[in-house]
């Protein structure tokens, strides 16, 4: 599934957050040993989930600051790849979000339900730019405070 949003922030604040939140994540990691502090291209790391001792994988597949990022995300019921694709536009900046799910389990065979489930899916994407906008809106308050 793929959306196209225009968001008020700049390049470098999309990028920064994004950079961040993976980081944070990555060294909150039970299995690193070594911090890491930029990304690149085939960066991965796993995670165990707490509550139910599921590994997730995650993979950075491209990382081009100001152009594109695109991670993997896999366990042993789905494989996600979702991809951020920037350019500069008149609001401040044009994204691309594409988002490709691969479920190993097969819920539904349904039409209906899985047109239903696919609507809901487009609006938790696109909720989830806006949700990275207004993130980056507070750190901008924060740091003007």
């Amino acid at each position: 599934m793929k959306i196209i949003r225009e968001l008020q922030v700049t390049s470098d604040e999309f990028y920064d957050f994004l950079e961040n939140e993976f980081l944070n994540q990555i060294n909150q990691a039970d299995n690193q040993t070594k911090k890491i502090d930029r990304l690149k291209k085939g960066l991965r790391y796993s995670k165990l989930s707490d509550n139910v001792y599921t590994k997730t994988d995650y993979e950075i597949l491209d990382y081009r600051r100001h152009e594109t990022y695109v991670i993997q995300i896999s366990s042993h019921s789905e494989k996600t790849i979702t991809s951020y694709k920037t350019k500069p536009c008149a609001k401040g900046l044009e994204v691309t979000l594409e988002q490709e799910q691969n479920k190993l389990t097969k819920n539904s065979k349904s039409k209906l339900i899985k047109w239903v489930g696919e609507l809901l899916y487009f609006g938790r994407l696109s909720e989830n730019l806006y949700k990275i906008q207004g993130e980056i809106e507070k750190a901008r308050k924060a740091k003007t405070q």
